[in-house]
């Protein structure tokens, strides 16, 4: 996608479709604005693109003005059927908005975009033309005359292929969850370019196991209080999902890598994530020295750490009264959680292995398990520390 655009036209858009959000009652606040280039036109529509895109979904939002392709979608709008200035009207407020500002398009494409860095971007230029080139699927530069900037995007079909696979697990998940995650896959393979946050490459391969295996584990936090503490985060895995997928989380991030702490807060940024917040340094260390506060966890979590028992004995000081642990393990682990942790288990200091002993000592039990389908012998298992 490239094209030019006048910076005052743009503005003028980008803050009326601001102001429509602003006076929904049910949207607050304007997360992604979607922008498509095409023809001799910029579309940019606030909310979920479905409704500048599908036919039958602007069909449904216009009844009184059919539309049997898109192009007749964009000639309705260019004929001026659909009031694109002047005041809000009740209707416009209810309904998605859509407008329309002309463009030289030198190649066609779309993009979802922060809503707030954009605006801000765009206020902040004072050319006349703004030039904007989408790189590499996700990635909008914006050029005006010796300013630059770069901004991570969720690229169309990124989110249509989050979407497919949650859906294959038949996992909810809103239009604007799949564009985050979409935003967080590509930082994420940006950053993996260059330094190792994650082993996985295969994108299909990362998205069910950073994206859709948490989703799955959803479940296993109903009940369970606000607050998590996600230690050895690395990628941010599970804590950030999380965290997505139910933004009134309060989500504490610990880990020692400071190049995977720089990435985690680029992507906490990046999804404008409020409550969530990263701390460099090891976890023991930070436990130790007072940083983190006892009796102000309730889900305690973590993807991959060496020695569950270790990370249940030293967080067990951070649990509010039955607060809950999730924690994703293999076949062998799992025996040992059943051997150790199960209700009427025996006790670790009758059995050859003690490495089990600071769990069964703070008092954790097997809550539930739940079976990750598409892996062979993986699992997330809640775990639950007693009432007092």
């Amino acid at each position: 996608m490239k094209f030019v655009v006048s910076q005052e036209s743009l503005l003028g858009e980008l803050q009326f479709l601001q102001e429509v959000a602003e006076k929904k009652k049910t949207v607050p606040i304007l997360s992604n604005i979607f922008l498509r280039a095409e023809g001799d036109f910029l579309i940019l529509v606030a909310g979920e693109p479905a409704h500048a895109r599908d036919v039958e979904n602007w069909n449904k939002q216009h009844p009184e003005l059919p539309a049997k392709t898109f192009e007749e979608v964009l000639a309705h709008i260019d004929a001026g059927n659909v009031k694109l200035g002047g005041e809000v009207s009740e209707t416009e407020i209810e309904s998605e908005s859509v407008r329309v500002v002309e463009a030289q398009v030198k190649e066609p494409g779309e993009i979802a975009i922060s809503a707030k860095k954009i605006i801000e971007v765009v206020r902040s230029l004072t050319d006349e033309k703004i030039s904007f080139a989408l790189t590499d699927g996700s990635w909008l530069e914006i050029t005006c005359g010796n300013s630059f900037f770069c901004l991570v995007g969720a690229a169309t079909v990124i989110v249509e292929e989050i979407s497919q696979i949650f859906n294959k697990h038949r996992l909810p998940l809103e239009t604007v969850q799949a564009q985050k995650f979409a935003v967080y896959l590509a930082l994420l393979e940006r950053w993996n370019a260059a330094i190792n946050i994650t082993s996985i490459r295969d994108r299909h391969i990362a998205i069910e196991r950073h994206f859709a295996e948490p989703a799955m584990a959803m479940s296993l936090l109903g009940g369970a209080g606000p607050n998590i503490l996600c230690a050895g985060s690395g990628g941010g895995f599970p804590g950030l999902p999380f965290k997505i997928l139910d933004a009134g989380r309060e989500c504490l991030l610990v880990e020692a890598n400071n190049k995977k702490v720089s990435f985690m807060r680029e992507v906490v940024d990046a999804l404008e994530l409020e409550d969530a917040r990263v701390i460099e340094g090891r976890f023991e260390e930070k436990l130790a020295c007072g940083e983190l506060e006892p009796a102000s966890v309730h889900v305690l979590t973590s993807r991959a750490w060496t020695g569950w028992s270790g990370l249940l004995g030293l967080g067990s000081s951070l649990m509010v009264p039955g607060g809950r642990a999730i924690i994703f393990v293999g076949e062998e682990t799992l025996r040992a959680l059943r051997r150790y942790l199960s209700a009427g288990a025996l006790d670790v200091r009758a059995t050859p292995d003690p490495e089990w002993g600071p769990a069964v000592h703070a008092g954790w039990t097997i809550r539930r398990i739940l079976n990750l389908p598409h892996l062979d012998n993986g699992y997330a298992v809640s775990l639950e520390i007693p009432q007092d």
